[in-house]
């Protein structure tokens, strides 16, 4: 019997081989640097669980908890079966027998050729290169150790996990790969803390459903609220929104000199230029804590 078995996962494995080796033909015309580099299994952690992670957060039919650990968890394998069955990669069996539940090599290329689609200028190009005249970007000591961990705008049905991070390689606010989380810039306060915060989010991503697809609909006196990791809610009043080109001075949006907590959040409007691959304006909402 275990000979049987031995026999029979070798068949498997190069079976899957062969079918990943197809679907990479297959989809060459949309080949680059991969975004997961190796497979993956139940325990299995980093970068590359990161990166699978936030492409699901895309599907919550998927992934409905939306959460990016890097831990490649029991959530994270049922998210992958899902992802198997739709695209009619396998819908049965189990990791060690059949594949399912588990980064594969078919499964892995399927997932980057997919990635692949996303366009590039939704990072490359997103919501915060309106900072990229402004590299002098604030860095502060923060006052409290719980992190956001979420950004409600009830108006326009915004529930959204916020990840935390810093400049990109230009001296910018970094932006999320995901379409559906917001981003905390790590460097400033924290929201709820004094000073100015700032959450950054993608809109209209490639034709697909954005976090701040809506944010235009916001008008002064509406509420944002950010919970945060030890439980805590801060909630934010509307005050004011602005439009800015996309190269202008940026330093308004993260300095405060008031003495109190502010959010503001940033996101991409007006027309789209082939060109340079970007919105022409970017849309701020400054608020108030409460």
């Amino acid at each position: 019997m275990k000979k049987i078995f031995s026999t029979f996962r070798k068949n498997f494995i190069l079976a899957e081989i062969a079918a990943a080796i197809f679907v990479v033909a297959f989809f060459a015309i949309h080949s680059a640097e991969a975004a997961i580099t190796g497979q993956l299994d139940l325990g299995s952690n980093g970068s590359d669980v990161v990166d699978l992670q936030t492409y699901l957060t895309a599907n919550s039919d998927f992934y409905p908890s939306g959460l990016i650990t890097g831990n490649f968890d029991s959530s994270t394998q049922a998210a992958i079966e899902k992802f198997q069955t739709a695209q009619g990669i396998i819908s049965s069996g189990t990791p060690e027998t059949t594949g399912y539940g588990r980064v594969g090599p078919q499964t892995l290329i399927r997932l980057n050729s997919l990635m692949d689609l996303i366009p590039a200028n939704l990072v490359a190009n997103a919501a915060i290169n309106l900072t990229k005249n402004y590299t002098d970007l604030p860095t502060q000591g923060l006052a409290s150790s719980s992190l956001p961990l979420r950004l409600i705008i009830p108006k326009i049905n915004v529930d959204a996990n916020i990840e935390d991070l810093g400049k990109n390689s230009q001296g910018a606010m970094a932006m999320t790969k995901s379409l559906v989380n917001v981003v905390w810039y790590d460097l400033g306060p924290r929201p709820g803390e004094n000073g100015t915060a700032v959450i950054g989010g993608h809109f209209n991503g490639g034709g697909t459903t954005s976090v701040f697809d809506n944010l235009y609909k916001l008008n002064p006196g509406d509420k944002i609220s950010v919970t945060d990791s030890a439980g805590n809610v801060n909630t934010f009043v509307v005050r004011e929104i602005k439009s800015y080109d996309k190269n202008a001075d940026a330093s308004g949006i993260f300095n405060t000199n008031d003495n109190k907590a502010h959010l503001n959040l940033i996101t991409c409007e007006g027309i789209w230029d082939n060109a340079s691959q970007t919105y022409s304006q970017r849309m701020v909402i400054f608020t108030n804590k409460i």
